[in-house]
């Protein structure tokens, strides 16, 4: 996974995806400044990748930190929680769910949680995503 910017703008791309389907992942670039704290910010990519004759959801979500933001963390439907890597101005965050995908899988699962911290810890906003409209943060292909 990596951010790529220029003086004017930014995007992020994963290549998880890209290792077992031939095609990368790809996050719509978007103007260089300061986000606003909303779940639009904070949306993420999800794709299926296979492994060992199953396929697991993967997601993956990259973003410039907004002002007041020192960690992000994303809870997932299969109760896990993935931290972001805070790096600069900027951060990226992976996720491969412990169980496999089934058809049907993505009916009636609970959405995805993101909360945002200070530098001291304490919870600054919470979002739940929207799933199709804040699950599919990607240019590249459909979800």
């Amino acid at each position: 996974m990596v951010v790529l910017a220029n003086g004017n703008y930014w995007a992020g791309c994963s290549t998880a995806y890209a290792r077992h389907n031939g095609e990368g992942s790809l996050r719509e670039p978007a103007k260089i400044g300061r986000p606003a704290l909303t779940a639009d910010t904070f949306a993420v990519a999800n794709n299926l990748i296979p492994m060992q004759g199953k396929e697991y959801d993967y997601y993956w979500a990259a973003g410039q930190l907004p002002t007041g933001v020192a960690k992000i963390a994303y809870t997932f439907p299969d109760g896990t929680t993935a931290n972001a890597v805070v790096k600069g101005n900027y951060w990226l965050m992976q996720h491969r769910e412990a169980r496999s995908w089934t058809p049907g899988s993505a009916t009636n699962r609970p959405k995805i949680k993101v909360t945002l911290q200070r530098l001291n810890g304490s919870v600054l906003k919470e979002f739940r995503l929207i799933w199709g409209e804040q699950t599919c943060a990607q240019i590249s292909h459909g979800c």
